[in-house]
């Protein structure tokens, strides 16, 4: 639909209005045409599997060609192209590669008779996925079980493993890499978890935070360049949600907490939060997403990115007033919210609306 227009000169010499000129618009997905003028309809293309059990898809992550790794927990079979999966007894993890045009490259699961679900994935850039999960037994990659707990793997683009991880005492819920392909892994634990240098133990045995910076080649904290920390002090709520990683390594981890918290040298009230480290791990800043109001009105930080300019973003929702830095909103029931922090930790600006 975009095309360009006419301008011409009026007679005290200015420019007149650019006539017949069309500019890309929002794309609307109750019509035809192409407002956005990229060529492409809402819907580029969409599959569906035949499946004889609950199929719930976890998390979607795509590679620099644009080929997409798609994880999920499946009950009984699933079949993906001409190749059909099958559950041990009950859930098992299903990891599958698409091609930029949705056609599957190849399918996986992992599991035995016993539970397992996968949580977060994401893909380096040599195009080799990263899962987390947990599993109730030792799950098996294909390189020996772990032991029962959470995990993390690292597969290669054809899915055979690389390394395969389990700290045992602690949940990863949030993977991300760095520019050297080193994976970040950050999540909570209540109990010993090792990394490779020998277990490390929680607080008082509280739920802590952990940050984890593991080798890209053998999944080991105790790697050059590597390092694990731990963050404790009264924080049993506090909950990692997400990683983002900025162009100078810098680490961003969002997360929020039910009831005030003790992260390194830094107190943070009841809400949300986002904390910077330094490439080495060390505590930049913190900064807070403040809940104002009584139980059980509460923050949920959703998600976490940052852009070039190394300022993140997040995502999130509320109940109750939230207060971020100057800014006050207010919540009649559950609201939406988007804030952007500079890289000093400075609010740039903040947004919401209801759901």
């Amino acid at each position: 639909m975009c095309r360009e227009g006419v301008r011409t000169c009026s007679a005290d010499g200015t420019w007149g209005v650019c006539e017949g000129e069309i500019l890309p618009a929002v794309e609307r997905c109750d019509a035809t045409d192409d407002e956005n003028c990229d060529g492409l309809e809402c819907v580029v293309w969409t599959t569906a599997y035949k499946q004889t059990g609950d199929v719930h898809f976890m998390d979607i992550a795509g590679d620099a060609d644009g080929n997409m790794f798609v994880s999920g927990a499946f009950f009984d079979t699933i079949t993906i192209g001409d190749h059909t999966l099958s559950s041990a007894s009950t859930t098992d993890i299903l990891l599958l590669k698409l091609s930029p045009t949705g056609e599957p490259l190849w399918s996986k699961k992992f599991g035995d008779f016993y539970p397992d679900e996968p949580w977060v994935l994401t893909v380096d850039s040599k195009g080799n996925p990263l899962l987390s999960g947990t599993s109730d037994s030792g799950i098996d990659f294909g390189d020996g079980p772990l032991t029962a707990g959470s995990f993390i793997a690292k597969l290669d683009a054809s899915g055979k493993p690389i390394w395969t991880k389990g700290p045992e005492g602690g949940g990863i819920s949030a993977v991300a890499t760095d520019a050297n392909d080193r994976v970040i892994v950050a999540g909570s634990f209540s109990k010993p978890i090792d990394f490779g240098g020998g277990p490390m133990q929680p607080d008082d045995g509280d739920s802590d935070i952990f940050v984890a910076k593991l080798d890209g080649a053998t999944g080991l904290a105790t790697a050059p360049g590597c390092w694990v920390r731990t963050f404790g002090g009264n924080n049993a709520t506090a909950r990692v949600i997400d990683i983002a990683v900025d162009r100078s390594d810098n680490i961003f981890i969002a997360g929020s907490t039910l009831e005030t918290a003790q992260i390194d040298r830094f107190t943070i009230d009841r809400g949300g939060f986002v904390m910077k480290l330094t490439p080495s791990g060390v505590p930049d800043w913190i900064r807070t997403m403040r809940v104002i109001g009584p139980n059980p009105a509460i923050v949920d930080v959703t998600g976490i990115a940052v852009d070039s300019s190394g300022r993140p973003v997040l995502a999130g929702d509320h109940s109750g007033d939230l207060q971020i830095g100057p800014h006050m909103m207010t919540s009649v029931s559950r609201d939406v919210f988007l804030v952007q922090f500079e890289a000093d930790g400075t609010v740039g600006w903040v947004g919401s609306g209801q759901i």
